[in-house]
């Protein structure tokens, strides 16, 4: 026990300090589903209560029945948007919205349905 007993102090240092600087120890990731009829042509996370959007976190268009996962999300809370092209269903660009999603220990499955008016979406927690 006295051997380990000496890495303790650097261990804490380590515990503490790493978060303090910028590097989390807690990096979790949002996996998308585009489940509806529409292409899903951007993604924003952005921090709650933030005055923008932000980047398109998509590389490309999401087809119906396409996945993607962003990884890296730090632990927070943060504002998403999804907006879908739903031009031949004579609409310009439609968003979904999901307000304060806490990220804590957790990582998002989150898949985004069309009832035939609006879109919504389900959110489920995994390890």
């Amino acid at each position: 026990m006295r051997r380990f007993g000496r890495y303790l102090p650097i261990a804490l240092v380590v515990g503490i300090a790493l978060p303090l600087i910028g590097c989390p120890l807690i990096v979790l990731k949002i996996c998308v589903s585009n489940e509806t009829e529409y292409d899903l042509v951007e993604l924003n996370v952005s921090d709650t209560g933030a005055v923008s959007w932000g980047a398109n976190e998509l590389a490309a268009t999401l087809g119906p029945g396409q996945n993607v996962c962003l990884k890296d999300i730090s632990a927070g809370d943060y504002d998403i948007r999804a907006l879908f092209d739903v031009k031949e269903a004579g609409k310009a660009l439609v968003p979904c919205y999901n307000w304060g999603v806490e990220f804590t220990t957790l990582n998002l499955a989150l898949t985004y349905l069309w009832d035939g008016e609006e879109c919504y979406s389900t959110l489920d927690w995994y390890l």
